[in-house]
Order: C-alpha cells, then sequence, then structure tokens
C-alpha cells in the first residue's frame, strides 16, 4: 500500500515490463493467458518488488492485487476473478509456518482447494487455480511461479468464461450469458401473434 493508504500495485507489475520481459510466447493461435495473483504485502508482493528491483524477468500478463495477508484472499475474490475474464488465478503466501499473521496463509491455502473444487463443478479445470508459498526474499520463485503458472494455463487454452469480441480477441462473458449462448443474452420464449 502507498502512504495514502491506496493499493498501487505499479511497480510490480512495471517490473517484469521494465526487466525487459514481453508478453512472452505464445502458443499457435496466438493466445497468451491472462492471469490474476492475490499476495500479502509482506512475502508475495515483496517477492515481486524483489523480482524487480534485481531485473528478474517474469512474464508480464500477471496482474497482481496485494492483501494485508492471503488469508483475507476470499472465495468470492478468487471466483470473481475468473468472471471476469482471468485464465488463471494463483495465490502467492508467506511459507507455511512463517505467515506474519499466524495461520492466513493456511486459511489462503484451504479456500484454494475449497474453490478449486467449485470451479471444477461448473466445468473449469482446477489447474487454472494455484497457490504458491515464498519469502519476500525469493525473487526467483515469484518469477518460477509466473512463468509455472503461464505455461499451464497456455496448455489449457483460454478460459471457457470469455468469448472472442468482434476484433477476435478474447473477453470476458457478459453476466447472466450462458456458456454456449453466443454472448447474447435469450430474451425467454418467443411470442406468438
Amino acid at each position: 500500500m502507498s502512504d495514502d493508504g491506496s493499493s498501487d500495485n505499479v511497480p510490480a507489475v512495471e517490473a517484469g515490463i521494465l526487466a525487459g520481459e514481453g508478453p512472452g510466447p505464445t502458443d499457435r493461435d496466438g493466445f497468451e493467458p491472462e492471469l490474476t495473483a492475490f499476495t500479502c504485502i509482506y512475502c508475495g508482493s515483496m517477492a515481486a518488488d524483489t523480482a524487480g528491483a534485481t531485473r528478474v524477468t517474469y512474464p508480464a500478463n500477471v496482474k497482481l492485487f496485494r492483501f494485508p495477508c492471503t488469508g483475507k484472499v476470499d472465495a468470492e475474490y478468487i471466483l470473481k476473478a475468473f468472471e471476469q475474464g482471468a485464465d488463471g488465478v494463483y495465490v502467492v503466501a508467506c511459507s507455511i509456518g512463517n505467515c506474519h499473521h499466524i495461520h492466513g496463509n493456511v486459511r489462503a491455502t484451504k479456500r484454494v482447494a475449497y474453490v478449486r473444487k467449485l470451479i471444477e463443478q461448473v466445468g473449469l479445470e482446477g489447474d487454472r487455480l494455484g497457490i504458491y508459498y515464498m519469502s519476500g526474499s525469493q525473487a526467483l520463485a515469484f518469477a518460477t511461479a509466473a512463468r509455472e503458472m503461464t505455461e499451464r494455463v497456455r496448455k489449457l487454452g483460454p478460459s471457457p468464461l470469455r468469448r472472442p469480441d468482434s476484433q477476435g480477441s478474447l473477453v470476458p462473458r457478459p453476466e447472466g450469458v450462458p456458456h454456449g449462448s453466443g454472448g447474447h443474452a435469450s430474451s425467454g420464449p418467443a411470442e406468438e401473434s
């Protein structure tokens, strides 16, 4: 967080870009996954900042969201990230036994397992969700986690919750539009005249 209390994720995101990391390689269809990473302000966020400061590159397709503790990453936030177009989501927590908030990383682990079951029940692959543990000094571990998630999700392909727009780019599916409807909400049964 910045001094004014607002969330300031720009340095961590820019770190990958400034270190020379472009969008990364894409598969033959040009798909580059969009990832959302939830980090704590201690270990996860510091590892991202350390990666930037030491010019350790990681894919620029990762959007970082900082929390006081990964124990505060609610299942709703993870599900919302998928709903809003993320192809993959992961949590970067303190090492087990080393959480600044005692058991926050354990709570995050349980929530990730719970959400993995939920997304599998609705037809998303469980591998689209992950959790990694590290300390703030582990820039290489942070970069490796970002690369691993990118590769894992790239193999799975675009999230079925996204659809192509008129230019062929993938965008989030509008709320209330079921998969397979082509992005057009049904107005209900046709009326007879």
